[in-house]
């Protein structure tokens, strides 16, 4: 065996996959494995973990449409790269904004509270019970294959992944490009037993917000944002196109979003409390 191999090998015992949280500081996966070290080793297994899942990692990238990073993985440090890519960093049994993605995923988020990690929610996330409850909601309707056929067949295989991904683990955020009515549709599907709407717009980006009653006493809201990237800037330029995303998120975020974007609201803003 090479030498390279025989340390690929012994990295592997040493950074082996858990169902649990084994140590206070280590790695947690996007599908809720955890991959345990010390506190001198974050680096060194986040390099680990990059190595042993460049493909898949490289392939969230490009769903994200971090392509820069995408196509030149090997000259970003390996922490950002994990944290871009939805792992979330354990440090002394804590999971800070700093260490952890933009989103959590469910099984993440589930990890960290059988195992009674402290975290906080990241900013406009739901709680895992709001989360079980929105999937139910949509394992129990017709399934969006047969209701968006048409759509689902005739839109591009990333959409279509972006679409699956979305509906098993609504805690993500889905994202689709050059769709103009699709994202409309779905949005309406799965918000069509909202209780209000709010809307927002500026000069590239439309937001809608529907209100939906999932957990008593929690304000949660499905989110349509349009993004027209065909309208010029530096982002523009290397991408031309338009996207839309959908999410869950907490009245309290999309509150914090308003001031800051400082956006004219249409609709009852009460409907955020």
């Amino acid at each position: 065996m090479s030498d390279k191999g025989e340390v690929f090998r012994e990295a592997e015992q040493k950074f082996g996959p858990s169902p649990k949280i084994t140590s206070p500081d280590g790695w947690i996966a996007p599908n809720g494995v955890f991959y345990a070290c010390t506190p001198a080793e974050h680096d060194e297994l986040a390099k680990h973990l990059l190595k042993n899942h460049e493909a898949i990692i490289k392939e969230r990238l490009e769903n994200k449409m971090v392509y820069g990073m995408a196509h030149d993985i090997e000259n970003y440090n390996a922490r950002e790269v994990l944290k871009e890519t939805g792992y979330a960093l354990l440090s002394d049994n804590t999971l800070t904004e700093t260490n952890t993605p933009d989103r959590l995923t469910t099984k993440q988020i589930e990890l960290a509270e059988k195992s009674k990690i402290v975290f906080s929610p990241k900013s406009g996330q739901l709680s895992p019970e709001a989360y079980r409850k929105f999937k139910t909601g949509i394992d129990g309707m017709e399934g969006v294959g047969q209701v968006f056929g048409f759509e689902m067949e005739h839109t591009s295989h990333e959409n279509r992944r972006n679409v699956d991904a979305f509906l098993a683990d609504p805690a993500g955020e889905l994202n689709i490009e050059d769709e103009y009515s699709f994202p409309e549709k779905l949005f309406d599907f799965l918000s069509k037993d909202n209780v209000g709407e709010l809307s927002a717009k500026s000069r590239k980006l439309t937001v809608r917000w529907r209100r939906l009653d999932l957990i008593p006493g929690e304000s949660t809201f499905l989110e349509l944002a349009n993004h027209d990237h065909t309208l010029g800037g530096t982002y523009e330029d290397v991408y031309p196109g338009v996207e839309d995303s959908i999410k869950l998120v907490t009245g309290e975020a999309i509150g914090k979003f308003i001031q800051e974007q400082r956006l004219l609201v249409h609709g009852d803003i009460k409907l955020l409390h």
